[in-house]
């Protein structure tokens, strides 16, 4: 399960990374049917829709990346949990 939330989330950011945001907001939300617990994938899903103008649903994944993972940045890093959708 876990690793086919991972592939499933690497694909997403694949198509991220090619501006298909409605595809790649398809290939997080296969990821976390997955692993519904894996931050990283709330968090790209977040991004996914920011970017495909749902800003509705990216502050809802944002605030369950940021209850997921976890508030310990190291150094030159920022929380999830200090970042806000605008």
């Amino acid at each position: 399960m876990r690793e086919r939330a991972y592939r499933e989330n690497n694909v997403g950011v694949a198509l991220l990374e090619q501006l298909k945001y409605s595809e790649a907001a398809t290939a997080f939300r296969e990821a976390l049917a997955a692993d519904k617990t894996l931050g990283i994938g709330h968090l790209n899903l977040a991004l996914a829709l920011m970017y495909d103008q749902d800003l509705e649903g990216a502050a809802k994944e944002a605030s369950e990346a940021a209850r997921l993972v976890p508030a310990a940045p190291g150094p030159g890093t920022q929380s999830v949990s200090n970042w806000q959708v605008m």
